[in-house]
């Protein structure tokens, strides 16, 4: 994944920064397969090439979108808007904490109710039920829910995974993942393989990150997953397998990025000051919040500019490394980010 790319995810995400509507209810970003009527995150698909339509530079045509004048130079580029500042800081891909489930591994049970999916254990978190995925944030749509209950027979393959919210610490933050078969005939499924792992902060209090490692029934693959506040949209490429998972559940946001040898993948996530107002409410209570919801454009009516945090994780020989940037683009409060650029001693 060359920094090229996740450049041009950035500006592929700061050319809508005041244009695009924002979600307010939490979803996953497989829309496909994705039971609940609410806006799923905005995932924009790509590969090393540069993004069609994006200019190194925002056009004259594109000048709207930023709210501003459509003023251009002798080149036809808009006067007034600079490259967004960034700041790069080296992630020791080694010494993440690795997940992978076993047979022996104890995990919580999946139960689904006629109003909410519930994990035990006080996990806050997501579930696949067959084709139908929802996540444990109040309540949620039945359309494609599973019958389930009185009347009912049969198993459907279950996938449920989530942070323990007792466990949240700056530093760590335990996650459970586990998969069974779930009995439609009480609503609930038993794991059958499960795993925990203490998810490492890459900012403290903000990012956590831990290696996920294949059923060892699968091929051999490893992904980087990523815990970090609720994102208002999300720009991920894509390596060779194509495969790639942007969730957002309870109040936050969970990335998955393949790791595969010789290539790279990358994702750049807008975040608002709602985002943070989310997790810390999250982080406050340790049970499911509703997000909030953070306009386009300030009580003046003026653009109103988020907050880009991205990551590369490459792996080249023998060789695996990740780099989280942060860019605040021009017009961005740095105030209004404070305690996240912080922790994360980006100077910008």
């Amino acid at each position: 994944m060359r920094r090229a790319a996740i450049a041009a995810l950035a500006l592929a995400l700061c050319a809508s920064c005041a244009s695009a509507p924002e979600p307010k209810s939490p979803m996953t970003a497989k829309a496909a397969r994705s039971a609940a009527p609410r806006a799923a995150p905005k995932v924009v698909i790509t590969d090393d090439a540069p993004i069609a339509g994006i200019a190194p530079d925002p056009t004259p045509a594109q000048a709207g979108r930023f709210g501003a004048p459509a003023e251009a130079d002798a080149e036809g580029r808009m006067k007034g808007i600079k490259r967004p500042r960034i700041a790069s800081l080296d992630i020791d891909y080694e010494a993440l904490p690795k997940l992978q489930t076993t047979e022996t591994g104890e995990g919580p049970m999946l139960a689904l109710h006629p109003d909410k999916v519930v994990i035990h254990g006080d996990m806050l978190g997501d579930v696949e039920i067959g084709s139908y995925s929802a996540s444990t944030a109040g309540s949620y749509s039945t359309r494609n829910a599973p019958s389930c209950g009185t009347g009912n027979e049969g198993f459907l393959q279950a996938r449920w995974s989530g942070i323990v919210s007792r466990s949240w610490r700056d530093d760590r933050v335990g996650v459970v993942a586990a998969e069974g078969l779930f009995d439609k005939s009480n609503c609930q499924a038993k794991p059958n393989r499960a795993g925990r792992v203490e998810a490492k902060a890459i900012v403290p209090g903000f990012m956590y990150a831990y290696r996920a490692l294949a059923s060892v029934d699968d091929m051999p693959r490893e992904s980087l997953v990523i815990i970090m506040p609720y994102t208002v949209e999300v720009a991920i490429s894509t390596g060779r397998s194509g495969e790639l998972d942007a969730l957002r559940a309870t109040g936050y946001t969970r990335l998955t990025l393949p790791v595969e040898r010789g290539s790279g993948m990358g994702f750049v996530a807008k975040m608002t000051p709602g985002s943070f107002d989310t997790w810390k409410r999250l982080k406050a209570g340790r049970s499911a919040v509703i997000e909030t919801y953070s306009g386009t454009t300030t009580d003046q009516g003026q653009p109103f500019w988020p907050l880009l945090v991205g990551m590369e994780v490459t792996w080249q020989g023998d060789k695996r490394w990740a780099t989280l940037q942060i860019s605040l683009p021009e017009g961005a409060k740095k105030k209004s980010y404070a305690a996240f650029l912080q922790a994360a001693k980006a100077d910008l």
